[in-house]
């Protein structure tokens, strides 16, 4: 029947245990298609009998299963650059997901490295008519599963993402099943990963913990923590070998690059459940959100209608709490400790700085929201660094070169470096004994609420139907999460003053009309920008076909004319988002048009769609303007579901 792996977790909290099966053939694979039915039943379809007002395209066929789908796909590493890639037809794993079942599907490996075409039985099972699809990003990936053979019917997708376009929330994976289905661990006695693998490849031992290597007395006497030499610990979602502690999550990463094209026997447990979890989440957001479905049967009523679940904080605040509820902080000396001890990492810069740091840790995801940020990272470590928990050395001297010649010395004058912040000197120690003092917001900052709160609020507050009246706690979680300027103080501190600011605006009934106004004028102005953009590509289009039109007739000063028009106008452009990204910069790395601006200290940009806190921005300010992922062009391939990135760094 496969190899099955079973994991206790918590929906809505409830407790329950998941069984996940990876198929090792297409006879396990057909044996289990009713055992996923079994868990993927679906509330009744309304019909002309029950429900006369509601008129929909599914009369004929009644939804009786929501499924949940997912995929896996190879990641592309440096060794395999020689490889040929003609036979990635397929994905390489299909997750199937009911409420607690869950059928891996080893694509790639059965039909492409055993020669076992898709037998005509699981294509029938995919084209069923009385299923829901649930998953993210369905939409744009229904042609490629139709042409791998997972003819899944056009009209009965629910794609997460263009649900949630509109409504000014993560759209990852993980966060709308923390956010809607209420994921969270089981209590201790359920809890746990009960594997029943029968090869001793897939529980790989974990390596036995040492004595911190470090000149600091008190450090000496630490055992190393996981989260010094373990990536998934640091984010919070593993301890050592104990994978996954949900009450953090589940995405790493670092496994959305693993090699999923291996045979099952050589797959590992946190791969399963990884890969597992990503169809299950897809099932119970799916039930979740299904009034809202293409062509939807059910009627949208009060009661139907997704709410969040009780006690919802978003992965960055998951993880701060999992660390330190009482200091932030913590979260920025672990992710500087593993940085620093990491002796492959330092020498890829020779040596760890803080801005190298950060930049490493956006490009994998390891740090997340407001700390995430240059500004936030910037003042978590300068707290640091005023505790002594966080010491540097002094600048490192600048290489020798032999004496150029009078050209190459010219050359050197142009591209003299810039002097070293204080943010690019060496870090010699992370203290990992010492506690992180907290901080404590001042009179001044209690006493009258920020100019910007309103236009805030106005920004980050969700666009989610049960957001049509928040209430004061509502504003309260959602200055106490995302406000930039706060994030380095307690959160009970944090909500205390956000109850106070509030209630010197008038309070949540008074605030609202004019958070109201302010979003409508956020709109227009969005709108009249982007009718700004359009007028401006045509006017260059039209300006391109007048040069050419003047070159073509003899005139070429009429050309020359017109193209210096077209080049200051572009060089207007530019202009206005070099300021546009100043001033991101002055106020908190915060634009009330993109959220928070996600810089990497010149880092490469993060492309990992499972950042997936808000709507956030480029770096602009280092680059000197915002900067535009190009079309086009190769492109790595990376897991789906939301875990894939188009990295092309792979390993330390």
């Amino acid at each position: 029947m496969g190899i099955d792996v079973h994991v206790g977790l918590s929906v809505a909290g409830e407790p329950t245990v998941a069984v996940f099966r990876l198929a090792e053939s297409w006879d396990n694979v057909l044996d289990s298609l009713d055992w996923v039915l079994e868990s993927a039943h679906a509330p009744p379809t309304p019909t002309a009998e029950n429900d006369g007002e509601i008129a929909h395209s599914w009369a004929s066929d009644p939804i009786n299963y929501i499924l949940g789908i997912d995929t896996e796909t190879w990641s592309r590493r440096a060794e395999d650059m020689r490889a040929s890639t003609a036979s990635r037809k397929f994905p390489s794993t299909v997750q199937i997901g009911g409420r607690t079942r869950v059928l891996i599907v080893p694509l790639h490996n059965l039909v492409m490295r055993r020669s076992q075409p898709i037998p005509a039985a699981f294509t029938d099972f995919m084209s069923r008519k009385d299923t829901l699809w649930a998953g993210v990003g369905l939409s744009r990936d229904h042609k490629e599963m139709v042409a791998s053979g997972l003819p899944i019917v056009a009209d009965h997708i629910l794609d997460a993402q263009s649900v949630t376009r509109s409504w000014n929330v993560s759209d990852s994976l993980e966060e709308l099943a923390y956010m809607l289905s209420g994921f969270d661990a089981a209590p201790a006695d359920e809890a746990g990963v009960l594997g029943l693998i029968p090869s001793d490849a897939l529980g790989v031992a974990a390596p036995p913990r040492k004595p911190l290597n470090s000149a600091c007395a008190q450090c000496r006497t630490l055992t190393a923590p996981w989260y010094v030499t373990d990536r998934n610990s640091l984010v919070g979602i593993s301890d050592g070998p104990a994978y996954p502690l949900l009450e953090v999550g589940w995405k790493s990463k670092r496994l959305s690059l693993a090699s999923w094209d291996l045979a099952p026997h050589q797959w590992t447990v946190p791969m399963v459940v990884y890969s597992a979890l990503d169809g299950l989440a897809s099932h119970h957001v799916g039930v979740a959100m299904r009034v809202h479905a293409k062509n939807s049967p059910w009627p949208r009523t009060p009661q139907s209608v997704p709410q969040p679940c009780p006690g919802y904080r978003p992965a960055h605040v998951r993880m701060q709490q999992a660390a330190d509820p009482n200091a932030p902080h913590e979260v920025v000396r672990r992710a500087l400790a593993f940085c620093v001890n990491n002796g492959d990492l330092v020498q890829q810069n020779k040596y760890m700085s803080a801005n190298f740091a950060l930049a490493f840790l956006k490009k994998w995801n390891m740090i997340r929201g407001p700390l995430g940020t240059v500004s936030g990272f910037q003042a978590a470590y300068d707290h640091l660094v005023n505790a002594g928990l966080v010491t540097t050395g002094p600048a490192p001297p600048s290489p020798s070169t032999p004496p150029p010649q009078q050209r190459q010395q010219q050359q050197q004058e142009q591209q003299r470096p810039k002097p070293l912040s204080a943010y690019d000197l060496p870090i010699t120690h992370v203290c990992l004994a010492g506690a992180v003092p907290p901080l404590v917001l001042s009179e001044a900052q209690l006493s009258a609420p920020p100019d910007d709160l309103l236009e805030f609020l106005a920004t980050k507050l969700p666009g989610t139907p049960w957001f049509a009246t928040p209430t004061e706690t509502d504003f309260v979680d959602l200055i106490a999460d995302w406000y930039p300027t706060v994030h380095c103080y307690s959160r009970h501190s944090v909500q205390h003053a956000a109850r106070g600011w509030i209630a010197q605006l008038g309070g949540s009934a008074t605030i609202l009309p004019q958070i109201r106004v302010k979003q409508e004028a956020i709109r227009k102005e969005r709108a009249a920008a982007s009718r700004d953009r359009a007028a401006k590509k045509t006017a260059a289009r039209n300006s391109r076909t007048a040069e050419q039109q003047a070159l073509d007739e003899g005139r070429p000063d009429e050309a020359a004319r017109l193209a210096a028009e077209r080049l200051a106008q572009e060089d207007a452009v530019r202009d206005q988002r070099r300021e546009k990204a100043a001033r991101a910069v002055q106020s908190g790395l915060w634009t009330p048009s993109g959220g928070f601006v996600m810089q990497t200290a010149g880092g490469p940009d993060d492309d990992d769609e499972d950042d997936h806190e808000g709507r956030g921005g480029s770096d602009a300010a280092n680059a000197g303007g915002p900067k535009r992922r190009r079309r086009g062009g190769r492109r790595r391939r990376g897991g789906n579901g939301g875990g894939g990135n188009g990295s092309g760094v792979y390993e330390f």
